[in-house]
């Protein structure tokens, strides 16, 4: 078990799908009506186009996960896939 929590590339990969689920569930709550919960997200979907904003929200997955791997900390990526799979799934419940 340890040597999968070891593995950065598997990380890396949990990761970016935990970054996508996050930005599709966001449009698709925004279609219903639902609001962005973080500030710093919000402020940027003020009137901007939403490429805008997903640029952002996937260039910080970015960021975080090149620090990851540069460094070889692959716990930072399964939990920030754990809290990212999380508003994943907030946003899915304001979806429905």
């Amino acid at each position: 078990m340890m040597d999968i929590l070891d593995n950065v590339e598997l990380a890396v990969v949990v990761f970016v799908l935990a970054a996508l689920a996050d930005v599709l569930s966001t449009l698709g709550a925004l279609a219903r009506g639902g609001r962005e919960a973080n500030p710093i997200l919000a402020k940027l979907m003020d009137g901007k186009p939403q490429i805008i904003w997903m640029l952002f929200r996937l260039g910080a997955a970015f960021a975080v996960a090149w620090f990851a791997v540069r460094y070889g900390y692959a716990w930072t990526l399964w939990i920030g896939s754990l809290l990212t799979l999380g508003v994943a799934w907030h946003n899915s419940r304001v979806m429905r």
